[in-house]
């Protein structure tokens, strides 16, 4: 399950974990990594991968399922977004007032 995977040509600037929990209430952990390419360093990239441990197995059909421990399952899913996508995002919800701008 933990398993280390080498990216060719990408350097991690970054990382950090955060524990949560999902809007079902279930517990997770998100390991956030900010990367650059070799080929592209100008547009870094944040590599995402979420676990979740849960018992609603219709909510996670589109996650990988890694162990069962009981009554509950642990699933795993991972994605990449460019930062500059992100900031897209962000602006977007500022514009529409979903999200508050900084100050």
């Amino acid at each position: 399950m933990n398993k280390k995977i080498k990216l060719p040509n990408v350097a991690i600037l970054s990382s950090c974990i955060v524990r949560t929990k999902s809007l079902a209430g279930d517990l997770c952990k998100q390991y956030f990594k900010v990367a650059i390419g070799e080929d592209t360093p100008e547009e870094p990239a944040l590599l995402i991968r979420k676990l979740v441990l849960s018992n609603h197995t219709e909510l996670y059909t589109l996650f990988k399922a890694l162990k069962t421990f009981k009554d509950k399952t642990l699933y795993e899913q991972g994605f990449s977004v460019r930062l500059s996508t992100l900031d897209k995002a962000q602006k977007l919800l500022v514009k529409n007032q979903i999200l508050k701008s900084e100050p």
